[in-house]
Parts: C-alpha cells; sequence; structure tokens
C-alpha cells in the first residue's frame, strides 16, 4: 500500500529520530497508529542495546553538559548556559523547539536543566553533541505536527511553566505559552489571548489548561459546534459568552 504525503513525513521524522530502516519505521509507524513518538518509544525499547548503549557515550553527554553548568550550581544549567545551549544548535532560546527538547528531557522547572535531566534526553535522542542534536531538530518540530505527540508536550508545558509549589498557572505566563504553542495552530487562539488579557482571573488550572486544547479542536472550524450544556471548565464557559456578545 502506498504512503500519503503526511506518512511518508513521518516515516523521515521517525528514521531522523532514531536512524532506524525505512522498512523498520513503516511497521513501526503501522504498527502504533502511525503516531511518531510511540513508534520512537518503541524502537528504543526493543532495540535497547544496539540503539541505546551501542551509539550514546555517556562520558561525552556528561562533558558536554558541562560546558553549559553554572558555576555556582555545577548540577544545573540555567539561563546564561541555556542560551549558550541554544545558540551552539542554532536556535532563538524562545524557538518552540526549546520546549521539545525540555519534554524529551523530562524537565521539571522553567529555564533549568539538571544535569540528570539533561542525560535523560540526550541518551533517549541519541546525542552526545551539539552537532548531532541541531541534526535532530527537523525531526523534534515534526514531532509537532503530529496530533498523538502534540497532546502530551502540551500537558507537559503546564507542569514545565508554572511555578513549583503552585497549583495553578500565572495568566501572564499561560498567556505567553498558549501565545507559543497554539496560535500558529489554532488562529481562534488569537481570540482566546485577547480576551484572557482583560479577564479578571489571576490563573489557570491544569484542568483548563488541558480541556482548552480539546476545546480548539472542538470549535476549530466553528464557534457553532460549542454545546454550552457539555462541562467545560468556566474560564472557557466566559469566553464563549464574550464571543456570543461580539456577534450581536
Amino acid at each position: 500500500m502506498s504512503l500519503n504525503s503526511k506518512q511518508e513525513s513521518q516515516v523521515k521524522s521517525l528514521m531522523d529520530f532514531t536512524s532506524c530502516s525505512r522498512n523498520d519505521a513503516v511497521s513501526l509507524l503501522r504498527k502504533h497508529q502511525w503516531n511518531v513518538s510511540t513508534a520512537a518509544d518503541k524502537y528504543f525499547e526493543e532495540n535497547a542495546n544496539i540503539a541505546k548503549l551501542h551509539i550514546v557515550n555517556e562520558a561525552a553527554i556528561s562533558a558536554w553538559f558541562d560546558t553549559y553548568a553554572d558555576i555556582d550550581d555545577p548540577d544545573c544549567i540555567l539561563d546564561d548556559g541555556i542560551l549558550k545551549f541554544c545558540e551552539d544548535i542554532g536556535i532563538d532560546a524562545q524557538d518552540i523547539v526549546v520546549l521539545v527538547i525540555a519534554w524529551k528531557m523530562k524537565a521539571a522547572t522553567m529555564c533549568t536543566f539538571t544535569k540528570k535531566e539533561f542525560m535523560h534526553g540526550m541518551k533517549e535522542l541519541g546525542c552526545e553533541s551539539a552537532e548531532q542534536l541541531k541534526k535532530k531538530l527537523p525531526s523534534l518540530r515534526a514531532l509537532l505536527d503530529d496530533p498523538t505527540s502534540f497532546k502530551p508536550f502540551y500537558s507537559f508545558c503546564f507542569m514545565y511553566s508554572k511555578d513549583q509549589g503552585q497549583k495553578s498557572l500565572g495568566k501572564e505566563m499561560a498567556i505567553a505559552m498558549w501565545e507559543l504553542i497554539l496560535v500558529d495552530r489554532f488562529p481562534k487562539a488569537k481570540d482566546w489571548v485577547t480576551f484572557l488579557e482583560k479577564h479578571p482571573s489571576h490563573g489557570v488550572t491544569r484542568d483548563t489548561w488541558d480541556l482548552f486544547y480539546d476545546f480548539m479542536l472542538k470549535v476549530e472550524a466553528s464557534y457553532d459546534a460549542y454545546d454550552e450544556n457539555e462541562a467545560w471548565p468556566v474560564l472557557i464557559d466566559d469566553f464563549m459568552t464574550h464571543i456570543d456578545s461580539q456577534k450581536k
């Protein structure tokens, strides 16, 4: 069976990400419903000795980490180190792919990469140097085009960007994150941002964050798809009241 253009793109992404063969990539993707992230994870699980241990030198990753580590906190890469890290892989620190890399590291705090997180992420990505990671960037960006990869990435962004110890994400930070990761994907997210900027709420709950993505999928074609009887968070209901008032 021939593949469509989207499937060909997913095959290329998986091949770039894992260095597997085309036949293996097609087989894995078909087996895992064309979810690039899941297929990659399964490839590494099934080929641990070959795909991970053989091609990744932990000492090299550790030495690479040390070039960015903070002088006063050598177990962490902080703001200056992250800026240098981004410069070395040829991206702006505000590039969304930085968040994808943080997701792969399972980073817990914004603007901080611990050594454990860095080691985990680079071992998973199979990268020992900035040059190797730079070559992986196209496949990392491609994960954002796969809805089954994007949703867990989107969910990660809430925990990553909120202040530790807080249950909610501050409104200003939530707006900044939505502008970075959703506005290009869903044009209607611009309406949401404009609404929030004037709304008296001070924070965004996890429930609102997660369900807003589902809401955008539902109303992507038209706000008419919104059903007030469904269990949306109050903030989303308030937003639709605002949208309705704009129509009158």
